[in-house]
């Protein structure tokens, strides 16, 4: 490192020529796409033009004593940008040597720019880490991404609209003036996938002068817990409290502290897993006063972990609060429930699928199998093809209801069409045997089809904290240029499904180009890596003979990509949610 730029020739390895102007270390050196100039950059804060034929100083683009540690030519070389420690982008007219624009954006010191090749995007780094994109003609932001660890990464856009691994929704703060809160608060109005995507083919994601993000953060409500025991308002329960409850039935209220108004419901979860989702309304009965709500939470044996949080009527979350109880159960018996559907044969023929049925059965047998030593019981509900319709598939999960207790594992697999619907209130829909238009028909949808919204109440209402979803479902191959539209939809639905159900869910891929099945596998793509994990056929499932969903999760990740570019040419990628608590599922024999 040093003040001077030196000129070498490499033959005799002798310098020939030195540049003398900077006061202090030099950060960065930049040649024109002619290579008839050079720029440098400084920590003294000035930027300087050369002539590389000459060696003569011909500008100087920056006054300031804020050190400069980046520089770069735009691809044309009509422009010069700078960026340093005042956490700014610069740029200059590279003939008048005038400042053209500044780009504010960063949050620590710019240490590296880059312009694409074509001159359309700005790529800038900070000591933070953080990288911004760029449009390089309106000088604005597109989106800042962030590798939080090697796992872990979250991108945002300047209206608060935001896309990451699961993890990384837990490990990043959004601050507003003197409010501090998690980004996962904002998960049902913010969570986009494909952001990047998205952002990059030009889509706009600012609702119409709506998204006050910082309105909706101050405006969001606050809630406590109470004992039911006493209606004293200033007694709280503080989170790092333990309580012993000598009965299976635990009576504990939420109070709301702040912003009562904007509630729109309470949900209320036990170790990750969904109870209870109530609507926040007048006319609901409150013990001890109108802003005080009740609830009755069946324990488990061990450690409950209580959690609550209140919606507000604009989707973002209060901070959620926390309660742990112990309870001991010494009659706890474990059960397993599976209930798979498989329908090959639709009331419209056009949309008949050849494997889905057979993957069903297949998913079932196999699981039952590698499950009779880890339950107590296990019991299958299953329908196919015509039998696979709302009324019946409805009447199973009533059934199941009262069956299954807070200890026992619940599994639901579907193999056949899903579809997001294509009205004002967007649900994505798992296509039963009756449905015959999968698009244009709302009221078919609703009556014939199982929305996730269902999907959610019967999962809340199943009392088993580990459930497992498996949503083995294409489109209709007439329907791909309406479902061009739909697919990030789909996405995020059944995102927020798992989120707010604290559950696992599996779904196959979300490309349009294929129905994922292989006549050369008997299979579709997904469910044939599922069987092989759970057969006991791949790498990954013969470590320790147990296989949990974690395990199945990121078997699947990897592998369906491999098949599908094996059997279709382009590799297909599985999403998957977890939300829940990880388990083991099958053992190997």
């Amino acid at each position: 490192l040093g003040k001077d730029v030196k000129f070498w020739e490499i033959d005799s390895k002798t310098a020939f020529r030195t540049l003398i102007g900077h006061t202090k270390t030099i950060s960065g050196i930049e040649f024109s796409k002619n290579q008839k100039q050079m720029i440098t950059s400084s920590w003294d804060g000035k930027v300087k033009v050369w002539d590389i034929l000459t060696g003569m100083l011909i500008g100087k683009l920056n006054n300031s004593e804020v050190p400069v540690y980046c520089i770069n030519y735009s691809p044309n070389s009509d422009v010069i940008l700078s960026g340093g420690a005042d956490k700014n982008i610069y740029i200059w007219d590279n003939s008048t040597y005038q400042l053209l624009d500044t780009l504010k954006g960063h949050t620590s010191a710019v240490t590296d720019l880059k312009i694409s090749e074509n001159g359309n995007f700005i790529v800038s780094r900070g000591t933070n880490g953080e990288i911004i994109v760029w449009d390089f003609k309106t000088k604005k932001e597109i989106y800042t991404y962030l590798q939080i660890n090697q796992n872990d990464w979250l991108v945002k856009n300047p209206q608060g609209y935001f896309d990451g691994s699961p993890k990384s929704l837990n490990l990043v703060n959004y601050v507003s003036g003197t409010d501090v809160i998690s980004i996962n608060s904002l998960f049902d109005k913010y969570y986009t996938p494909n952001l990047i995507q998205k952002l990059m083919a030009g889509q706009s994601l600012d609702d119409s002068g709506n998204n006050n993000i910082n309105g909706f953060i101050k405006n969001r409500p606050q809630i406590e817990f109470q004992l039911a025991t006493t209606n004293k308002r200033d007694v709280n329960i503080h989170e790092d409290s333990i309580y012993q409850s000598k009965s299976k039935t635990f009576t504990v209220q939420v109070s709301v502290l702040e912003n009562e108004k904007s509630i729109d419901e309470i949900r209320l979860y036990n170790n990750g897993k969904l109870l209870e989702n109530q609507s926040w309304q007048k006319e609901m009965t409150f013990r001890g006063g109108g802003n005080i709500q009740t609830f009755e939470v069946n324990l488990v044996d061990g450690v409950n972990t209580i959690k609550a949080v209140a919606i507000s009527d604009h989707k973002v979350e209060s901070d959620p609060i926390k309660l742990s109880v112990t309870y001991n159960d010494e009659a706890t018996n474990s059960d397993l429930y599976v209930f798979s559907i498989g329908i090959n044969t639709y009331k419209n023929a056009s949309y008949n699928l050849n494997y889905a049925v057979k993957d069903a059965n297949d998913f079932s047998k196999t699981i039952i199998k590698g499950a009779d030593t880890l339950f107590d019981n296990v019991y299958e509900f299953s329908l196919r093809n015509a039998d696979a319709n709302k009324t019946q598939i409805v009447e199973i999960f009533k059934t199941l209801l009262p069956k299954i207790d807070a200890e026992d594992v619940f599994v639901f697999y579907y193999a056949g069409h899903g579809v997001m619907s294509l009205g004002d209130d967007e649900d994505f829909y798992l296509v039963a045997h009756n449905v015959t238009n999968l698009y244009g028909d709302q009221t078919m949808l609703e009556n014939e089809g199982l929305s996730a919204t269902v999907l959610m109440n019967f999962s809340r209402q199943i009392s088993a904290q580990k459930q497992l979803f498996i949503l083995d479902a294409c489109h209709s191959g007439g329907a791909l240029n309406s479902f061009a539209s739909r697919g990030d939809g789909r996405e995020k639905a059944i995102a927020q499904l798992a989120r707010n159900t604290g559950t696992f869910f599996l779904t196959a891929s979300q490309d349009i180009q294929y129905a994922n099945e292989s006549g050369d596998l008997k299979h579709g793509l997904f469910t044939y890596a599922l069987l092989e994990i759970l057969k006991g056929e791949s790498f990954a499932s013969a470590l320790d003979g147990k296989i949990t969903i974690n395990e199945i999760k990121t078997y699947v990740e990897e592998r369906v990509p491999e098949l599908s570019q094996q059997y279709h040419g382009s590799a297909q990628y599985p999403t998957s949610y977890s939300f829940g608590q990880d388990f083991p599922i099958v053992i190997l024999k």
